[in-house]
């Protein structure tokens, strides 16, 4: 007999792949191409010195104050974690009880349903439609499935489709409107410029959580943080382990809020590239969607796609629209230029 929870044995590992040597082009994890900036191997290589003592007070209490600055929002209503998954699952953790349902759009980032099979929720799922050359969500009928619901959780933008899903008044709406927790992850917001952080402090039931992994380029550092109420931030503070992230990674999250101007230059460079790879898109007669974030999906019309450019080392990701279809996250110049010469050969 099994000691493992049977909603627990039955639920999906995630699993990190591999690439060839020779790679080409990895286009697959909406990474930020770099190269990473010096301040940020210096800071890192200060505190890896000091790696056999856990974080002092100091780290913590440097990322809070400029997160406070960054976001506008007190101490009170924010934690840091390893990553913003690992915070979406804290979440997860501190209010879901089996059976419980779980409402997010489909498709969105794979570990929403990941996590829902771990807590043994019900899920419902609202299925995104194309509008135009974008995605658009039915307000309307998610509040009416949230209205059963103990956790609505919306990517925004949302991954794969790129699409901002609602604004900050459909957020308000949806708080207002129903009795769930409403989580918003905005791992995108530095492209996109959208957000409802603002209402954390005034709305009882609404959660953000964002990510140093994408505008930032920390994604092997892992680092994200949480804006919520105060019950719900000091229970996913006591779910996470002691001392949750690594000194190198205080360090590496402080440097980049202290240099937001590199970023902030870095996230104009990678939007001009998402421009220009749109049209590329277009002139090759695929058909790409608008994208608020650092990658764009593509109906590109050639049949497993997907796999066909993995045999050219040019990693491009799955989504769940067809064989025809990927995302493509904003590489550098070099890399997308393989990639649509790949994709024009594959076309011919």
């Amino acid at each position: 007999m099994s000691m493992v929870k049977e909603w627990i044995a039955s639920a999906p590992v995630y699993e990190p792949r591999d690439y060839p040597q020779d790679i080409v082009a990895r286009l697959d994890l909406n990474e930020n191409p770099g190269p990473v900036p010096g301040f940020i191997v210096d800071a890192v290589l200060r505190e890896a010195r000091r790696a056999n003592r856990y974080p002092e007070k100091r780290l913590y209490e440097n990322l809070y104050a400029l997160l406070e600055e960054y976001t506008g929002l007190s101490r009170r209503h924010l934690v840091f974690g390893p990553g913003s998954d690992a915070l979406l699952r804290s979440v997860f953790d501190a209010v879901i009880k089996p059976g419980d349902l779980v409402v997010y759009a489909s498709p969105s980032f794979t570990m929403y349903g990941v996590y829902s099979a771990l807590s043994g929720a019900r899920v419902e799922t609202l299925r995104l439609s194309a509008c135009g050359d974008k995605w658009c969500l039915d307000l309307a009928e998610l509040i009416s499935r949230a209205r059963g619901a103990k956790l609505v959780v919306i990517d925004n933008p949302n991954n794969p489709t790129g699409s901002l899903l609602l604004g900050e008044r459909d957020v308000r709406e949806l708080v207002e409107e129903t009795n769930a927790l409403v989580v918003l992850d905005e791992a995108y917001y530095e492209f996109s410029q959208a957000s409802s952080i603002g209402l954390v402090e005034e709305a009882q039931r609404l959660v953000v959580t964002r990510t140093f992994s994408k505008a930032f380029g920390l994604a092997g550092l892992r680092v994200g943080y949480m804006a919520a109420p105060r019950e719900i931030r000091d229970a996913v503070w006591k779910l996470l382990a002691p001392f949750p992230v690594p000194r190198t990674s205080l360090a590496a999250a402080i440097a980049a809020l202290e240099h937001r101007d590199f970023f902030e230059e870095a996230v104009r460079r990678i939007t001009e590239l998402r421009e220009w790879l749109y049209r590329e898109l277009l002139v090759l007669g695929a058909k790409p969607y608008r994208s608020w974030t650092n990658f764009v999906l593509a109906d590109t019309g050639v049949e497993n796609v997907v796999d066909k450019l993995a045999e050219r080392k040019i990693m491009v990701r799955r989504v769940p629209m067809g064989d025809t279809w990927a995302r493509i996250t904003i590489g550098s110049r070099k890399e997308l230029d393989a990639f649509i010469n790949a994709l024009r050969d594959l076309k011919q």
